[in-house]
């Protein structure tokens, strides 16, 4: 009696024990996740600062005009990181969809028995 009630104890805290280490591995990715969003983001958001600043100083127009337009798609391309990662984080709905395999089957013929033969399985036709 004793031993079964410790290996009922014992299972449920390795039960516990496994939930929590799997917790601990889904944070320690998320962490991981979250630096490589922001290392992403910096990089971009770094360059088009860089050229913003280069703005104040007195420059031609066309330069001007090449720093503004960098600038834009630096930022261009930080919303499209941002944009891919919070796609990742969208729960998919999974669409569910009904299929016919009546044409493929009469394509293939009578290939249903060379294919079950081993299995001893068959495929019903309901036209029947």
């Amino acid at each position: 009696m004793f031993l079964s009630i410790y290996l009922i104890e014992t299972m449920q805290e390795n039960a516990r024990m496994r939930q929590e280490i799997q917790q601990t591995e889904k944070l320690e990715v998320l962490g991981e996740l979250a630096a490589s969003i922001a290392h992403e983001i910096r990089n971009p958001m770094t360059a088009a600062r860089g050229f913003l600043q280069l703005l104040k100083d007195p420059i031609h127009n066309e330069k001007r005009h090449w720093y503004v337009t960098t600038a834009i798609e630096e930022l261009n391309r930080a919303e499209a990181i941002i944009n891919d990662y919070l796609s990742l984080a969208k729960p998919q709905i999974e669409k569910a969809e009904v299929a016919s395999i009546r044409e493929p089957i009469q394509v293939c013929g009578n290939c249903d028995d060379l294919v079950c033969i081993d299995k001893k399985c068959g495929i019903e036709d309901d036209r029947r």
